[in-house]
């Protein structure tokens, strides 16, 4: 085997293996591009999901805002109920009659509603740290998604450089090899 056709071989094993290249890279290229909507699309609900939530806590923290404001006026009525059962209690031994202590009569009520309140404020509560805890997963997954996409595009930055690279690789195999085949073929017309 002659030197021109040892480089020869050499030189097409070389430029095959450019286009082996080059269609690996085309089809990473390709698999990135099909994966980058999904991610997108994925990143877009998880910040419209993130904003909803973020809703959700803002409306939840402005009703417990108002517990110590509906407690106190809850304790006013009762003061008041007991205001009254005083005044009324003192009219009845006024006019002789007997006597039924109001404060009694509505203690009961008094008592159900500021049950019935505590719930309410347990529940909203209880429904903020839920929701505080799914905005803390949400925003966990949108950071990961993010960097899904960011290695996505560095990934597809990266092959396309690399698909770059081995176009001219391909190129200048070619070049060497159709210069060595034509050598080859001067020494085999020049025997």
């Amino acid at each position: 085997m002659s030197d021109s056709e040892y480089y020869y071989n050499y030189f097409r094993r070389k430029y095959y293996d450019s286009c082996n290249q080059i269609n690996n890279c085309q089809h990473q290229i390709y698999n990135l591009n099909y994966q980058r909507p999904r991610v997108v699309n994925r990143i877009n609900q998880l910040n419209a999901e993130i904003r909803n939530v973020q809703f959700a806590i803002s409306g939840l923290h402005n009703a417990i805002l108002r517990e110590g404001s509906i407690n106190s006026k809850l304790t006013a009525v009762a003061n008041k109920t007991t205001q009254a059962s005083d005044n009324f209690r003192e009219m009845v031994r006024i006019g002789g009659i007997n006597n039924k202590n109001l404060t009694d009569v509505f203690s009961s009520e008094t008592a159900k509603t500021k049950n019935a309140l505590n719930r309410v404020w347990n529940t909203l509560k209880s429904k903020k740290n839920s929701l505080n805890a799914k905005l803390t997963n949400l925003q966990a997954e949108l950071r990961r998604a993010n960097s899904n996409l960011q290695n996505i595009n560095s990934s597809i930055r990266q092959y396309n450089a690399n698909l770059s690279y081995w176009r001219g690789q391909k190129y200048n195999n070619y070049c060497n090899m159709e210069y060595y085949r034509r050598k080859m073929m001067q020494e085999a017309y020049s025997y």
